[in-house]
């Protein structure tokens, strides 16, 4: 599986001018050139910037309605693109599937637990410890199977795991966890119950580590970068995350970015 990050940041990045390449982008992510997670604010954008044809998405998956994950009208862009042979195929909440003009696109209500096939691959529906304007609407996680049995496990937007999450996960080896790690090295910051620092990502991986579900080769991906809470270089960045997790590790930039190490191919 190729994985493409077209956008990486959190919701305090300005977007009120077109994306420069010191801006961060909403956060998206591309699997094997088809399969898309979340379109937000910016995923329009996100995409034309890092040259990505619309019309070859076929499935969106969506972890949550927050603007910068969850935008109807930039959904409505990929939808209508110039030149689609297929329909869009939309998952996400009951509440989000009526916000989508459902005329462009096939949707599927998600739940957790749920597992979906698309394209060979098993995509299981986890909960997120987050939470949006309305308190009832559920919030997701996705655990990826790829047919070579490689496991990625996609966490974004959410503070600590859920009990349930970590017991859906099992007992088997994690390849890849891409994290909300939006708090970055502000270890005392509010937004602790909704999102992770880097210290927090520590205790999760040291106990994912004592079960035996990721070790050495575990490949950890830090997302969902907040413009405020992590240092401005980028080598002080990469430096607090081999602090906090080892040297396995990738604090994303933005467009660009792909990743094909440890989930097969």
């Amino acid at each position: 599986m190729k994985i493409h990050f077209l956008g990486t940041g959190a919701a305090d990045w300005d977007w009120s001018l077109p994306l420069s390449p010191e801006v961060r982008g909403s956060t998206c992510t591309l699997l094997d050139g088809k399969i898309m997670i979340d379109a937000g604010k910016t995923s329009w954008e996100n995409l034309l910037k890092c040259n990505i044809d619309p019309a070859e998405i076929t499935h969106l998956l969506i972890t949550h309605t927050h603007m910068d994950h969850f935008d109807p009208e930039a959904i409505k862009k990929i939808a209508s693109a110039p030149g689609r042979k297929k329909k869009l195929h939309v998952y996400t909440s009951p509440e989000g599937v009526l916000r989508l003009d459902r005329s462009l696109m096939t949707t599927t209500e998600l739940a957790f637990g749920k597992k979906i096939i698309i394209q060979k691959n098993i995509f299981e529906v986890l909960s997120a410890n987050h939470m949006v304007e309305n308190e009832n609407e559920a919030t997701f996680h996705f655990l990826i199977t790829t047919p070579k049995n490689k496991r990625l496990l996609y966490a974004l937007d959410g503070g600590w795991m859920t009990s349930y999450t970590r017991n859906k996960l099992g007992w088997i080896h994690l390849d890849m966890i891409i994290w909300d790690a939006t708090s970055g090295t502000h270890l005392n910051d509010w937004r602790f119950a909704d999102h992770n620092n880097l210290e927090m990502i520590q205790h999760m991986r040291e106990s994912l580590a004592n079960r035996g579900l990721v070790n050495e080769k575990t490949v950890h991906v830090f997302n969902h970068i907040a413009f405020t809470l992590w240092p401005e270089m980028e080598s002080e960045r990469k430096e607090a995350a081999e602090k906090y997790c080892g040297l396995v590790t990738e604090v994303l930039g933005d467009c660009g970015r792909c990743l094909e190490v440890a989930v097969g191919a």
